[in-house]
């Protein structure tokens, strides 16, 4: 969807990832995203198209498709610093795009 909404180039066609199928119609998204910079992968090279997406992975994919630059304030009790989504958390959170719950937390991102 981010792909698609930034006029990225779907056109089908091999991707870097060991486990992605050429053949999927979404091919060509998905290396667009990656020579990008917005989807990584992991580190064994494969895409793991059917692992659970988090709302960190889509914070991470958000702040990265934007260019999202300055970091909020605001404390989430439940990012830990630690999280590889911490930063872009706080990304989505300076823009607005997060809010998190009136007891100041996101719900286990």
């Amino acid at each position: 969807m981010i792909a698609k909404a930034l006029g990225l180039d779907g056109t089908q066609r091999e991707t870097n990832f060991v486990d992605f199928p050429n053949s999927s119609p979404s091919s060509g998204y998905i290396q667009s995203a990656a020579e990008a910079g917005i989807v990584n992968g992991y580190s064994d090279g494969t895409f793991q198209l059917n692992t659970h997406l988090s709302r960190g992975h889509m914070a991470m994919f958000i702040a990265r498709a934007f260019d999202l630059q300055y970091a909020s304030d605001k404390s989430f009790s439940d990012v830990k610093p630690n999280s590889p989504a911490y930063e872009a958390i706080h990304q989505l959170a300076y823009y607005d795009i997060t809010t998190g719950y009136g007891d100041v937390h996101l719900n286990q991102i």
